[in-house]
């Protein structure tokens, strides 16, 4: 009959839908709540979820055992979230592990659209699931109507504002992955007529797209069209560049937008901001900031700042004074040209000309006078948990020594070298007992000229591993800044030494 032919057609249609779920299902695994990844299902799981924080461990590392519950519990309160907790067996899996540059156990990583991130939050069920919801809460805010504009733009002086033909256009979703990753700057987007009309009256743009920098100083907007293919590092430098006020004062409000700078070369002039000669100072490096506009960066540092004084050895009575310093070959460590001229805008131009010209010779580091002076580098730099390098011991200490050395490059103004500080010497604390063949180290970049071999310091800190036997091929550190992050670092290192302590 036709009720049983449907009935079959039924039954055939619900082993056909089992089988293909059997199927899916096999494909990518879950234990509780978390995908249990591998080389054969990788890729697949990283099209089916936009959105993915996976954790790659080693079942014999002790660190990953020990996450192991706060990453199950994190995947829990993630469960209604638009993210996926995942994990991958790198003993099992080491192409993968050779992909994403697994150097630790555990590793993890925070994939948008297939790219990898690295993960910096804390390691407790909590930490994760609250980094991952600040990840996945989109950082433009929409604006449909020209109210909801002129609103952001009262509360907001400095933003940028991407306007596209649809919400949905691959600019548009490149827009929006570049604010996402952006932990400096402000970001709004539309693809609203209303708002399209208010911004280019009398013309009209039709499909065209826009990125445009809101800001409260030059000619107070600046607009970027978006031809062809979206390009990320274009509008992110355009962002950079546009969101530079000509003269901006150092702050900790300003620090981190200041060091994001892509500009390299930066004119600091202190001034009591009280005192007469801070509005002349003001208006000679605001002239002077013109002419060199996206070549330096000039900013105001107050006296209030005295740590930032006492760094550069200025003290408030010889106020005003100034030094340009260039980041631009950080391998060498950071360039430092003292201004003893006039202020005036004719020599304080001269003196940025001829620095940027490579015109003029910068000033000696600390560590050089002390080779021109023919002092030694003092013996407690050794006498600590971790030994402190310089200029005339780095050959001896790190580059001879018959010993692994984990190494930091640090600048004494980084606020993440400071935060970092007590986390180093409770590792060389424990290495010091527990590994002796292992010299946790550190060396002030800036003040040692000293020539970095077989890798690149493109900021603060950075950490590379000194293998014995191998010391010109040096391995950056890429994890996490904590003492358990080390460990893990330091025992994928280190197994292979007849001599190393397991039990770290």
């Amino acid at each position: 009959t036709k009720i049983s032919i449907i009935r079959h057609i039924m039954r055939a249609l619900l082993v056909f839908l089992v089988a293909i779920l059997t199927v899916v299902g096999a494909a990518v695994t879950t234990s509780a709540d978390v995908l249990v990844l591998d080389d054969s299902n990788f890729d697949e799981a990283l099209d089916l979820h936009h959105i993915m924080l996976v954790k790659f461990y080693a079942p014999w590392c002790k660190h990953s055992k020990a996450l192991e519950p706060d990453w199950v519990k994190a995947a829990e309160q993630l469960a209604n979230a638009p993210v996926r907790i995942a994990k991958v067996d790198c003993v099992e899996n080491e192409e993968l592990a050779k992909r994403y540059d697994v150097k630790a156990f555990p590793t993890l990583k925070y994939f948008r659209n297939g790219k990898p991130v690295e993960y910096k939050g804390g390691r407790s069920a909590a930490e994760i699931a609250a980094w991952a919801y600040r990840k996945i809460e989109p950082k433009s805010t929409m604006l449909k109507t020209t109210e909801e504009l002129e609103k952001f733009q009262a509360k907001n002086e400095l933003f940028t504002l991407g306007v596209f033909k649809s919400l949905d256009s691959a600019a548009a979703l490149a827009f929006k992955d570049l604010a996402d990753d952006d932990e400096v700057h402000l970001y709004a987007i539309s693809a609203h007529e209303e708002i399209k009309n208010k911004l280019f009256y009398p013309r009209t743009i039709g499909d065209k797209e826009f990125v445009i920098v809101f800001k409260p100083f030059d000619e107070l907007r600046a607009d970027l069209a978006l031809t062809g293919k979206f390009s990320t590092d274009k509008v992110s430098n355009f962002v950079k560049y546009q969101s530079t006020p000509p003269v901006q004062e150092f702050s900790a409000a300003t620090m981190r937008r200041i060091a994001a700078s892509p500009i390299k070369h930066h004119v600091l002039f202190f001034t009591h901001k009280e005192a007469e000669h801070h509005a002349t100072a003001m208006q000679v490096y605001y002239e002077v900031s013109v002419e060199f506009r996206n070549q330096a960066l000039f900013v105001n540092v107050p006296s209030t700042e005295q740590q930032v004084l006492s760094y550069f050895k200025i003290e408030s009575p010889n106020l005003p004074a100034m030094v340009l310093i260039d980041f631009s070959d950080t391998s060498k460590g950071m360039k430092q040209f003292p201004y003893s001229g006039d202020l005036s805008v004719a020599e304080v131009s001269a003196f940025v000309s001829g620095v940027l010209e490579g015109n003029l010779e910068p000033a000696p580091t600390s560590s050089a006078d002390e080779e021109k002076k023919g002092e030694k580098v003092s013996p407690q730099d050794t006498f600590g948990n971790v030994v402190v390098v310089k200029r005339d011991s780095y050959k001896e200490i790190v580059m001879e020594s018959d010993k692994d050395v984990l190494l930091e490059f640090y600048a004494p103004w980084c606020g993440h070298c400071k935060n970092l500080a007590p986390v180093w010497e409770q590792l060389g604390a424990k290495m010091k007992t527990t590994q002796p063949s292992l010299t946790v180290a550190k060396i002030d970049l800036t003040a040692n000229d000293v020539d970095i071999t077989g890798a690149n310091v493109e900021g603060f800190p950075t950490i590379l591993f000194y293998p014995r036997g191998q010391k010109y091929k040096p391995v950056l550190y890429s994890g996490a800044r904590d003492l358990q992050s080390f460990e893990s670092f330091l025992v994928s290192k280190l197994k292979s030494h007849s001599f190393m302590n397991t039990e770290l």
